[in-house]
């Protein structure tokens, strides 16, 4: 079960100045002050829903996982679902790949009938090269879909980049002490 709580509040100001000149002269000239005006909204709402997920080790170089979720607002009227896949390959010792895909959609219900009224489909994958242990190169690509009822949105991005690790600690607080990361075996 679900709760959740959306609040937004918002102020929009307003000023603007005109003036007229005819040749270098001045004909008028007028001043609108400020006007403001402020906004405030509160969307509460209880969902109900299922979720189930599945992770699978697959030797030692793989992992694949796979998460769906369902549910359905208070008063039944509008249904949401997710759905994940990702896997992810330790190709050899610097290199690390991986994939996800994501769907996710809204049906709203209508007399009898549930229509889908908005949905998004995301998709990706990245490979990194590990320099040394603080230092990756990575290139990756990623595309997101989506689609409601008045529009239609498609992106594709591709990006190469260089990532550092700044502290080198891992944390778990509870489950084990912090370890730092060992230098590459020479």
């Amino acid at each position: 079960m679900f709760l959740s709580t959306l609040q937004a509040s918002g102020r929009r100001t307003f000023q603007g100045t005109a003036t007229f000149y005819q040749g270098d002269t001045l004909v008028s000239a007028s001043d609108s002050g400020p006007l403001s005006t402020d906004s405030y909204s509160r969307n509460d709402g209880v969902q109900t829903g299922l979720t189930a997920e599945y992770h699978l080790p697959a030797g030692t170089h793989w992992q694949l996982d796979a998460v769906s979720s369902a549910s359905l607002s208070e008063g039944g009227e509008r249904l949401f679902s997710t759905s994940e896949l990702a896997a992810t390959w330790l190709i050899a010792d610097r290199w690390f790949a991986n994939a996800t895909l994501n769907h996710e959609l809204s049906a709203e219900h209508f007399n009898v009938d549930r229509a889908v009224d908005s949905w998004e489909v995301r998709s990706g994958a990245s490979l990194s090269y590990f320099l040394e242990d603080s230092w990756a190169l990575q290139l990756g690509m990623a595309e997101d879909q989506l689609h409601t009822s008045i529009a239609y949105q498609r992106q594709d991005t591709f990006s190469i980049g260089i990532s550092y690790v700044f502290t080198g600690l891992l944390a778990a607080p509870g489950l084990f002490e912090p370890m730092r990361l060992t230098p590459p075996a020479r």
